[in-house]
């Protein structure tokens, strides 16, 4: 049998493109689209395959020995890199939560947002450190924060790449710059390869303790106040341009980003509004 156009690559590796062979005999349907060597011995390679019957993002892995040059199973894998189900599960709940296009959204939103409120409480724990010792809650959360901020960055960063809107745009951005990776691949390298999947631990005990500090000082035990509206108008002008031109920038490149943050505007404007509004004069009483 000989080989597709796409399998000249291999050539040069006779028991590779036997492999490949086989695999392409046992499912002539489909498509090939990469292959991954087996990575040690006793491994199996993995040849990859798109067909109309699978999902999106799914692929078809089959199996071969190295040793006999047979095939010894089939799998639906996801992404380019054929990640296996147990990674699927966890991928999945990185992109969507397991709660299909609404948690995409939701997921997507939460990343949009992730990086300015890890940036922003790094910002308001230099202010603090600067006007007054922090107590020492307030260090254990800083502590923890400085040791996530970075990862909490970089998993925000990955989830938008797989995001529906701002994936997009980074897509596109990718393509401009000959990012992509290629089709047919021997290395494994793909759209989610060497990808983390999960929450960090959250990064959750920084969020547990940022939720403690907050009922600990919340406003109605004394301990605060509520933001003066306005505060914008004291920024100086040039400034306030910078910051306009980059929000309006990242809000443009990340969509739910820019739209969430001109509701909270919009909403903010409307409180304010209604807040300004004079009480009505108590009408007459007649004598």
């Amino acid at each position: 049998m000989a080989l597709p156009h796409t399998l000249r690559s291999f050539r040069h590796d006779n028991v590779l493109a036997r492999q490949v062979e086989v695999a392409v005999a046992a499912r002539p349907s489909a498509t090939l689209v990469a292959v991954r060597p087996a990575p040690e011995p006793g491994a199996t390679t993995r040849v990859l395959f798109t067909a109309d019957s699978l999902g999106e993002s799914e692929r078809l892995a089959v199996f071969v020995d190295p040793g006999t040059g047979s095939v010894v199973g089939e799998l639906v894998t996801y992404g380019s890199s054929g990640v296996l189900p147990l990674r699927t599960v966890l991928d999945q709940v990185h992109a969507n939560l397991l709660l299909g296009e609404f948690g995409r959204g939701y997921s997507e939103l939460a990343a949009s947002w992730l990086w300015v409120v890890a940036s922003g409480g790094l910002v308001l724990w230099f202010a603090r450190r600067r006007a007054a010792r922090p107590k020492p809650a307030v260090r254990r959360h800083a502590v923890l924060g400085l040791w996530v901020l970075v990862g909490a960055v970089f998993l925000s960063a990955t989830g938008l790449t797989w995001s529906k809107y701002a994936g997009e745009n980074v897509a596109d951005l990718r393509a401009t710059f000959g990012w992509t990776t290629p089709a047919l691949s021997m290395t494994g390298s793909g759209d989610h390869a060497g990808h983390t999947s999960g929450t960090p631990t959250g990064l959750v005990v920084l969020v547990v303790l940022g939720y403690r500090m907050w009922w600990q000082r919340r406003p109605t035990r004394g301990f605060g106040r509520p933001v003066p509206r306005g505060q914008w108008r004291k920024v100086p002008r040039a400034q306030l341009v910078v910051v306009l031109v980059v929000a309006a920038g990242v809000g443009w490149f990340v969509p739910l980003f820019g739209l969430s943050l001109l509701g909270f505007l919009v909403v903010d404007a409307l409180l304010a509004r209604r807040t300004a509004k004079p009480a009505p004069e108590p009408s007459e009483q007649p004598v």
